[in-house]
């Protein structure tokens, strides 16, 4: 139904694009005195589309990092990314990467549920949010892509995707490097990879491997389980081959053994009320310890048309023991409560994905075709021991088992047809999932849902110079439904997103300054949120209508020693149709209703970062680069119900670094972060199946120096 107010979405759509391309159009005529050609800002590649493309010549919000910029900026884990790309928040949980892009994403994981953000390593769908943190080091570039993918790769998502790259194996020189940051807070991580050529032009490997070790922030007074430590090891191969010049590929393996006392949950009832004291007497700990291996092959056909084989096998498995109550002074409860002292979550989780590819280019027209299969298994047993308070000693008094066997099937293909300044693209793709869900414990109950979709992409490039793009797409995604785990409780349905965006991308004064902006609408169709029944089930539930507009800014700037960059986005993201659902904020989950203009979870109305960075010359003692990094969260909710359990209040982060870089082969960082110590929220958490809920507050200052060392 077009209303007024729909009027004016499309009037504040088509407003920001004229201001957009009237800012591309006044730019170039600005005198450029920029005319140091070393301080020119390095061309940004993305690959998320299985071509290697110009991210200014690409109609898509995009925040594109290399390995290099993702050291000097600070970035060694997964969740630093939120400090340098907009629109994006992530919260972890236990060894967990909830991941949300302009809202849209995961906040909490059920043993049918999937993310609304696809994450992606070399090409590989991640499926699992147990798995992604273990993933980040030693890489050649991060890109987050915002908005609805699914037309040219992998697996469809409603809210984004993040494709990590690791760096191919050279054919012809040996090169590495080792790299260890220490900290007073007894960090000690180690990174190091080799190459080695093994038949020139033909044959050669890359190995990398990773070793990190962190004390907690917070001090846990009642035992000698310290929640909150790290402790991961992580090995990488790529086997890279090149059979003729038309045939070539990689076999890659990968193992991670991720392990530590559980995440530091403060309880916010329990005295002392210091945010980085807690009072947890049980036995605690979550271990993670898995592989993935993969196999990708390409063959060019033609000068012009590439075959692409991609097959991926991942396996982990989950221990996870937690403090049921978090604390050290409640007494054993009785079994009938369901609320135990200890609980244990045991997981097996096995997934095959197959993705299949044909790259090419006729006349003005470049086309992608594909097809993508995935079969994932999960296998998950809880044992609560409701008599138990600090070690398991007896029997568990209530077994839970569930097994979830999920299939996704998708073709897709996406064409982009070019004539003088103006360029077209359009895709399409056809998802099917199904998901049969067998309860074992404690009734038998078997299960089974099916979904199918049909979502695509439309957009329309105009290259106003050779420096400046606008664009405005129509873009929509789609995530599976599935089924919940208590016998009569409806499948939750599935979750679609159609967003319109308008934006503009800049080049200015003889690239030494580039702009991206962009403005969106997006409405969303059966929003899936988690929540948890009174007798502590998970159950993933709809909401009927959703929408969010919002604005993204960033800007990067390069002129003689000044570096510099700024990232905001502005986003406002609310429920439409008001719905009950499952109020799961409190010590008792009970139905709630939720009305129309309520904020969505993960939503902050601002997120703001910047840097400024300045490289002083020693001569032939290399350089010395200062460099001082902000980020803002604006304040955000946990929940759609909106109280002091689910608010996370706005914070502002401050880091500094110094690096100096003697010569090409040494690189020194002194860094600290957190700069003015603030205290803040990064993540509320609520109860689960048989742990009470709590408040998880972000990392403390900490300095560290890392140094580096790289040989060729």
């Amino acid at each position: 139904m077009y209303t007024l107010r729909t009027h004016r979405q499309r009037s504040l759509a088509s407003t920001g694009l004229v201001v957009l391309v009237s800012v591309g159009l006044a730019y170039p005529v600005i005198a450029e005195d920029a005319s140091d050609a070393s301080s020119e800002l390095a061309e940004v590649v993305i690959t998320a589309e299985r071509t290697t493309q110009n991210l200014q010549r690409v109609p898509i919000s995009a925040t594109v990092l290399s390995g290099q910029q993702l050291d000097n900026e600070g970035v060694h884990r997964i969740a630093d990314l939120q400090t340098v790309a907009p629109s994006l928040t992530i919260s972890t949980f236990n060894l967990s990467t909830f991941v949300n892009i302009r809202g849209v994403g995961m906040a909490m994981s059920a043993p049918t549920s999937t993310p609304g953000v696809a994450f992606y390593v070399d090409g590989a769908f991640i499926p699992h949010e147990f798995i992604i943190s273990g993933a980040f080091y030693d890489l050649d570039a991060a890109e987050v892509l915002r908005g609805p993918q699914g037309t040219l790769t992998g697996q469809n998502s409603t809210g984004g995707a993040i494709y990590l790259r690791t760096p191919d194996p050279d054919y012809q020189r040996s090169s590495g490097f080792v790299d260890e940051t220490i900290g007073n807070t007894g960090l000690n991580r180690v990174v190091a990879a080799v190459n080695v050529p093994i038949v020139d032009d033909h044959l050669a490997l890359r190995l990398s491997g990773v070793d990190e070790r962190r004390r907690s922030f917070t001090d846990n007074i009642s035992s000698g389980a310290q929640p909150g430590k790290l402790g991961f090891d992580g090995a990488r191969a790529d086997l890279g081959f090149k059979i003729t010049p038309q045939l070539t590929g990689d076999v890659r393996l990968e193992y991670f053994d991720n392990r530590n006392d559980n995440t530091a949950t403060k309880n916010p009832n329990v005295l002392p009320q210091d945010p980085f004291t807690i009072e947890q007497d049980g036995e605690t700990y979550y271990k993670i310890r898995g592989t993935r291996s993969d196999i990708e092959l390409k063959y060019d056909i033609t000068d012009n048309i590439r075959a692409r084989l991609l097959s991926d096998y991942q396996q982990s498995v989950v221990n996870d023991l937690e403090d049921g109550d978090r604390t050290a002074t409640a007494l054993p409860q009785p079994p009938k409560t369901n609320t135990g002292r200890l609980f244990l979550n045991t997981l097996h989780i096995h997934t095959k994905t197959d993705e299949v590819d044909l790259i090419g280019s006729t006349g003005p027209v470049n086309w992608v075709v594909g097809g993508f299969y995935m079969h994932d298994q999960v296998d998950l047993g809880q044992d609560l021991y409701g008599d138990d308070t600090v070690a398991v000693q007896h029997p568990a008094t209530k077994v839970t088992a569930y097994n979830t066997d999920n299939t996704s099937k998708s073709g897709f293909g996406q064409f982009t047809y070019q004539r003088d300044e103006f360029q077209l693209i359009g895709g399409l793709r056809y998802s099917n999932d199904s998901q049969t869900f067998f309860r074992v414990s404690p009734a038998a109950a078997t299960g089974f849902t099916s979904s199918s979709e049909i979502t695509g992409k439309f957009a329309v490039n105009y290259f106003v110079t050779s420096n400046a793009m606008a664009y405005a797409s129509v873009s929509r995604g789609y995530k599976a439904g599935g089924g919940n785990p208590v016998a009569g409780t409806p499948s939750y349905l599935p979750e679609t997103n159609l967003v319109e965006e308008v934006g503009m991308k800049n080049t200015f004064l003889d690239q030494h300054l580039r702009v991206n902006a962009d403005i969106f609408h997006s409405d969303y169709d059966n929003l899936q949120l988690l929540g948890l029944t009174p007798t502590r089930v998970p159950e993933t539930q709809n909401i009927p209508k959703s929408k969010s507009i919002g604005a993204e800014l960033e800007v990067q700037a390069h002129l003689r020693g000044w570096s510099a960059n700024f990232g905001a986005a502005y986003l406002q993201a609310t429920v439409v149709t008001p719905v009950s659902l499952l109020n799961n904020t409190g010590a008792k989950s009970f139905p709630g209703f939720v009305p129309d203009g309520t904020t969505l979870p993960y939503s902050p109305r601002w997120t703001l970062n910047g840097g400024v960075e300045y490289a002083f010359s020693l001569g032939d003692r290399g350089t010395l680069n200062l460099r001082l990094q902000w980020s803002h969260t604006g304040l955000e909710w946990a929940s759609v119900f909106q109280n002091s359990a689910s608010v996370q209040p706005a914070h502002d982060i401050v880091d500094v670094q110094l690096t100096w870089d003697p010569n090409p082969a040494w690189e020194l960082q002194a860094l600290v972060s957190n700069v003015t110590n603030k205290t803040y929220i990064a993540s509320q958490v609520f109860n689960t199946s048989g742990a009470n809920g709590g408040t998880i507050y972000g990392d403390r200052r900490e300095a560290s120096l890392r140094v580096a060392y790289r040989f060729n």
